[in-house]
């Protein structure tokens, strides 16, 4: 049964549960609520501008999906579509190849911080304090209050990681919508970056966190395993695979990407002298984006660099590869679409090869 519009705003203005309330700090809703649809073409709200601007040469910009009065913050690409999450909790699905609106909703009260696909669930978590689950098969929708202000996500397999910015990490496995045991704490203050792994079985847990190094935790237990004393304050992490038998990870700072590999490896630290607000890893090319809205591209394993950087306007929140084609979400022009350089296309289809 299709819920009234103030019964979704009741809902929807849940208050979050303390700790003192709730020892997990989560509480699921049983209740759900249907996603609605606003796909009429004529209507004014699926109106998109396109913009196309010549870069240089070889190279052309499409972007959309600007909002304007707030900043896009999020996004994730779903078979052909784009569902892109916004800082005033709006959250808009497009047509990846037309730009064309499908659909404009508000359900959160604050930024939109992650989005992530699990089978034909859409989650999307907030500053509210709140997650939403939206079922695209049965079209309905639940929502997960949460007792943290949640900046950051991660989801590997089943379980969702959720870091605050309070310097929790809680663990729901979104399959049996059960939350796994306590949050456990890893700072004071904001998570900024959950990368998870499954290492010779086990499951492990890389987390960049305001204020504090890097660290490797058991993804199962939360133990602490090992810290990267050379990485402090780190705003962003990835995971770079294996050289030499050991794992490496690329750390983005304000002012310096740094490759470096378990603390005691026997493997040389890379420095790259710019900042750094997000990166990628896409087919042994490491994508980073710096706070000067340039995007530079990376060998995986040597970090040689293999392409003149490119610009866009706004900051750069976070990249994706769809084929030939990088999709980058900017908090002033929205979702920009970039050709991807042919050096490294050309490297792409001779690993096909």
């Amino acid at each position: 049964e299709t819920r009234s519009e103030s019964q979704v705003n009741q809902l929807s203005s849940a208050q979050p549960l303390s700790n003192a309330g709730n020892n997990n700090g989560i509480l699921v809703q049983d209740s759900f609520l249907r996603l609605p649809c606003r796909s009429d073409a004529s209507s004014k709200s699926s109106t998109i501008e396109r913009i196309t601007d010549a870069i240089n040469d070889d190279q052309v910009c499409i972007s959309y999906g600007a909002l304007q009065g707030t900043e896009l913050s999020s996004f994730c690409i779903y078979d052909k579509a784009i569902i892109a999450g916004y800082k005033n909790g709006t959250l808009r699905i497009f047509n990846l190849e037309s730009g064309a609106l499908l659909d404009n909703v508000k359900p959160h009260k604050e930024a939109v911080t992650s989005i992530h696909v699990y089978q034909d669930i859409v989650i999307t978590t907030s500053l509210d304090r709140t997650m939403k689950l939206y079922d695209l098969v049965h079209h309905t929708t639940k929502m997960v209050i949460v007792d943290q202000e949640i900046f950051t996500s991660c989801l590997f397999k089943d379980i969702l990681y959720l870091g605050t910015k309070r310097g929790l990490i809680f663990r729901l496995n979104v399959k049996k919508m059960k939350q796994i045991s306590h949050p456990f704490c890893v700072c004071l203050k904001t998570v900024n970056t959950i990368q998870v792994i499954e290492e010779k079985g086990s499951v492990l847990m890389f987390i960049a966190a305001e204020d504090s190094v890097v660290s490797i935790r058991d993804g199962t237990t939360g133990s602490l395993l090992q810290v990267f004393t050379e990485l402090s304050n780190a705003r962003c992490i990835v995971f770079l695979g294996h050289l030499i038998s050991s794992p490496r990870i690329c750390a983005g700072f304000k002012d310096k990407m740094l490759a470096i590999g378990l603390p005691g490896s026997s493997l040389n630290a890379i420095t790259k002298l710019h900042s750094v607000s997000c990166m990628i890893v896409q087919k042994g090319i490491l994508f980073a984006a710096s706070q000067d809205h340039k995007i530079f591209m990376y060998d995986e394993k040597t970090i040689d660099l293999l392409n003149n950087p490119m610009e866009v306007n706004g900051e750069i929140k976070k990249m994706a590869v769809w084929g030939k084609v990088l999709v980058v979400a900017t908090t002033t022009s929205g979702i920009t679409y970039l050709d991807i350089p042919k050096i490294v296309v050309d490297r792409w289809i001779n690993k096909e090869d």
